[in-house]
């Protein structure tokens, strides 16, 4: 399903709370695939392990790093956006904390030690998505808008 379908059909979407929607339909849509492996990822601490693995989590945060990032950052530069090098150091932070949550669950001994870092790596996100979407995108969206 790409955004235009996505957006056709209402705009309702089934993991992007309203309060994260920044109102354009391609980087909701893009939101939305980070609140879906999140909840890959509640669903794997939730069971203890038991539910499979993140390991593909990380495999997609790289896709779709690469993919969503770019997009964003395409679009403030052809827009003349003020802030793009403070949204594109953001990130950057962003690329380098995953892997290093990559690297720590990877290196984690047991499942116990595997689900402590799928914790650190929730956390990671919701704080990202406080902090950056909520507001960094929304204030990127605003300006490209006008």
């Amino acid at each position: 399903m790409n955004a235009q379908n996505h957006s056709a059909s209402g705009g309702e979407y089934r993991f992007l709370p309203q309060d994260f929607q920044v109102g354009d339909p391609d980087v909701d849509f893009q939101h939305e695939m980070l609140f879906f492996l999140m909840d890959g990822i509640l669903n794997y601490i939730r069971s203890e392990g038991e539910a499979g693995s993140i390991d593909m989590v990380f495999g997609i945060f790289e896709d779709y790093i690469r993919d969503h990032f770019k997009c964003e950052e395409d679009r403030m530069e052809r827009a003349h956006y003020p802030e793009l090098e403070v949204h594109r150091g953001e990130h950057q932070a962003f690329q380098n904390r995953v892997l290093e949550l990559e690297r720590a669950y990877a290196g984690a001994e047991d499942e116990q030690r595997k689900v402590a870092v799928a914790v650190q790596v929730l956390e990671f996100l919701k704080g990202w998505l406080s902090g950056h979407i909520a507001v960094m995108d929304r204030k990127m969206i605003g300006f490209l808008n006008q």
